[in-house]
């Protein structure tokens, strides 16, 4: 990590099937009308960023890996750190598992935004859209409930 990363940072876990869910609802947010997540505090640079997020994790990603979410108070537009500080490693950490970097001020947003994203959708179109029945869209969204500090 590039030493001009500030004092804070936290590292967040979720689970590869977990993430699929949060993945496909992610990409989901740029077909949504703004107008509701704008006040939740959306951006369309946000946006960019959580699109180029959620594409940069593989989509064949399994378990046992995890992806691990490093959350700093700097903000980037690169998931693999500032100044694509991980992009060297392919942002894979020693044990295998997938490592992205999140600015905290997308992570205080993103499961809001997606809370949002799945309500605006109800649970037939959005199993419609990702690909996931309500109850998987649910506990992927309680797995990331934990993410804003």
């Amino acid at each position: 990590m590039p030493e001009s990363v500030g004092a804070y940072r936290r590292e967040y876990d979720v689970t590869a099937e977990n993430f699929k869910v949060i993945r496909q609802l992610t990409l989901e947010l740029a077909n949504l009308p703004q107008e509701p997540l704008v006040r939740l505090g959306w951006s369309p640079k946000y946006g960019d960023f959580l699109k180029r997020f959620a594409r940069s994790v593989p989509s064949k990603t399994t378990s046992p890996t995890r992806v691990r979410i490093i959350i700093i108070n700097e903000e980037f537009d690169d998931p693999y750190g500032p100044n694509g500080s991980e992009t060297a490693t392919g942002g894979v950490d020693s044990a295998g598992d997938v490592v992205r970097y999140m600015p905290i001020s997308v992570a205080e947003l993103w499961p809001d935004l997606l809370t949002a994203a799945f309500e605006a959708l109800g649970g037939e179109e959005a199993r419609f859209r990702t690909g996931f029945y309500p109850d998987a869209i649910n506990e992927a969204l309680a797995a990331i409930s934990g993410i804003k500090s």
